[in-house]
């Protein structure tokens, strides 16, 4: 039997009856890939055709039993993309928004983490950039407006390259 380009090869079409597995045990493999919000899991149950009524049973039964767990998933979040990808409030604000996280669970996230850590993840990118051989000021403050950095972090981080030493590298920023 040739498939139409494009369509996916499903039990159904081969003329075989498809059993759907119940909402909760396709939300549970999906869990088992890696932790997702609980918003994730309704979006991708939404996707594969289940009720809203099978969604919700699903979705309450993981958080009862702890397999869904927002306001945990979003710290662990929230510091990966601080800690490994160097972002800052803003931008993992808006990862955290995109992925489904809800209001409380980000600023539960996000809580003490402002301020003086974004100022140091924002010098920590800005060294990695002038690693990179670039002196352009303006370029910098671009890159890490991107990255997240709120005005603050990205004044006073062009202010202290201003003022800091050459070093023997050519670098020229301060070190902390």
């Amino acid at each position: 039997m040739k498939r139409e380009p494009g369509r996916k090869r499903t039990a159904a079409a081969d003329g075989e009856k498809a059993e759907r597995p119940p909402a909760f045990d396709r939300a549970l493999r999906l869990l088992e890939l890696r932790p997702h919000f609980a918003r994730e899991v309704e979006r991708k149950l939404e996707r594969a055709g289940y009720e809203a009524t099978e969604i919700e049973t699903a979705v309450r039964r993981l958080a009862e039993l702890g397999y869904l767990d927002d306001a945990a998933h979003a710290k662990s979040h929230a510091a990966t993309l601080g800690d490994r990808k160097g972002y800052g409030t803003t931008r993992i604000r808006a990862e955290l928004v995109r992925r489904g996280a809800s209001s409380d669970s980000i600023a539960a996230a996000l809580a003490g983490g402002g301020g003086e850590a974004d100022l140091v993840r924002a010098r920590e990118a800005a060294a990695k950039w002038l690693r990179r051989g670039s002196k352009d000021r303006a370029a910098l403050a671009r890159h890490l407006g991107r990255r997240g950095f709120d005005r603050r972090a990205i004044f006073t981080v062009l202010k202290e390259l201003d003022s800091a030493p050459e070093n023997t590298e050519g670098e020229s920023f301060a070190d902390d």
